[in-house]
């Protein structure tokens, strides 16, 4: 028998379920799609994009504090003007007459440390002082050790700072709403505290 019998063969028998793919996500047999256990057709015009993806990361549904909040989240980055690095990348493989899919992966390709990437670093910055705190330092102590640690290198701590904005209207509104709708997580009250630990640097 030749070996392109044999691999035929073997696609053609089904899989045992240990070699099937799990996943937690979803569950799909005929005529049903279950999202975290939940039937998408049901979810469809009950929740918002926000919630569904809130879903699928967390696994269960969002308070609707929370899905407010993430949908601000969504709506303060859908503009960033025709300066930044991804749109112009996105700009100027469409101007090579490339079709859209291309345009956008291009975009995409450009995100990285100093555009679009200082998200991760900023979490990463306030897990480093939380680890601090739960280490037994205050929230003050810790926010001057991990600023005290940029200012030395003379970085600027990821997550503050813009080059455009002074003070950037977007963050200023979803920190409001954090406190308005009682969603100030550590995280939230390390990065303000961290903020007044930078402004006596200045």
């Amino acid at each position: 028998m030749s070996q392109q019998n044999t691999a035929n063969e073997r696609r053609a028998q089904p899989r045992s379920s240990p070699q099937r793919w799990q996943t937690a996500l979803t569950a799909i047999a005929p005529n049903k799609i279950l999202i975290r256990g939940y039937p998408l057709d049901e979810m469809m015009g009950r929740l918002g994009f926000a919630e569904a993806v809130y879903l699928l990361l967390m696994g269960e549904l969002p308070t609707p504090a929370i899905g407010r909040m993430l949908n601000a989240v969504l709506v303060s980055s859908i503009d960033h003007g025709v300066t930044p690095p991804s749109t112009l990348a996105a700009r100027n493989v469409a101007t090579s007459g490339a079709p859209l899919k291309d345009c956008v992966a291009a975009g995409i390709l450009a995100f990285g440390p100093h555009h679009g990437g200082d998200i991760e670093s900023c979490m990463r910055f306030l897990d480093s002082g939380l680890t601090l705190v739960r280490g037994g330092k205050t929230l003050m102590q810790a926010a001057e050790a991990i600023v005290q640690e940029c200012v030395t290198q003379r970085e600027v701590p990821p997550g503050f700072g813009h080059r455009f904005h002074t003070r950037d209207p977007r963050a200023a509104r979803l920190f409001q709403m954090a406190l308005e709708l009682e969603l100030e997580g550590e995280h939230v009250r390390l990065i303000r505290v961290a903020e007044r630990a930078l402004d006596a640097h200045k």
